[in-house]
């Protein structure tokens, strides 16, 4: 919503007074948010939560807007830290998977022991984020642990060549698939949508410019819209299968 109402023609002359602006729901693009606050000034706040702890892991405050990137620092009812495969509490700038607990959590997922189990080992809900923290104590959701890509033996985390993506001009939204590949078993595919022209070239060369080699895409596809949820969160493992799906049809043809 924020991405669109930035592509907004008469934004620039609108006379606006504005106390605060919340968000959450998915992590923000570093560009998108440091062009909204230009416009707008440091009326952000950030909330980061799942279903399963309600809008209250971390949060980050509007005078705390200068850490970009960050999810903020833990809610006064929640303990947050970060583990590895072994749940072991890792260090700060360590990445793993973002870890809470705390009187605000849920108690069971209904009817599923095995979910609830795998859920919440050893006392901590596991969110299914991967992320760091900094010595400072705010935290870095680097994308889901499920999205996350391995080309050529190498993690390649979707959000962040997203957010390059969603820094170039006219685009307002993008979504960081892998797709089978022989060779590199995942191959980075991008799918954007925003302004009428977008240059898929352009923002490969904003990407070669900016990542290593093996995460940047081998294509991008420009689509009107991409699939959003009923909360506007992108849905990538339905831009994946349509990707795939004409992939086939193409094939057959």
């Amino acid at each position: 919503m924020l991405a669109m109402i930035m592509e907004e023609p008469s934004l620039a002359a609108a006379k606006l007074s504005l106390r605060r602006i919340c968000y959450g729901a998915s992590p923000i693009a570093p560009a998108l948010l440091e062009r909204a606050m230009a416009r707008f000034g440091r009326v952000f706040a950030q909330t980061y939560g799942q279903a399963e702890s309600p809008m209250v892991i971390t949060c980050l405050k509007p005078e705390e807007h200068d850490r970009i990137g960050s999810c903020g620092r833990p809610f006064f009812l929640a303990e947050v830290a970060v583990f590895d495969d072994e749940d072991k509490p890792l260090k700060p700038g360590e990445k793993g998977e973002i870890v809470v607990r705390g009187p605000q959590l849920m108690a069971r997922y209904w009817n599923r022991p095995e979910a609830t189990a795998a859920a919440f080992r050893n006392g901590w809900l596991h969110t299914g984020d991967i992320g760091t923290m900094d010595e400072d104590g705010f935290f870095y959701i680097l994308d889901r642990k499920n999205d996350m890509l391995i080309s050529g033996g190498y993690n390649v985390y979707p959000r962040e060549v997203e957010d390059v993506l969603l820094g170039c001009e006219g685009v307002v939204e993008a979504a960081v698939i892998g797709l089978p590949d022989e060779k590199w078993g995942d191959r980075v595919h991008a799918v954007v949508a925003g302004r009428a022209g977008l240059d898929p070239e352009a923002m490969l060369a904003a990407c070669r410019a900016k990542l290593a080699n093996y995460k940047c895409p081998k294509d991008i596809e420009v689509w009107p819209a991409l699939p959003k949820s009923a909360a506007g969160k992108i849905l990538r493992r339905e831009v994946r299968d349509r990707v795939m799906a004409h992939t086939k049809r193409q094939a057959v043809g």
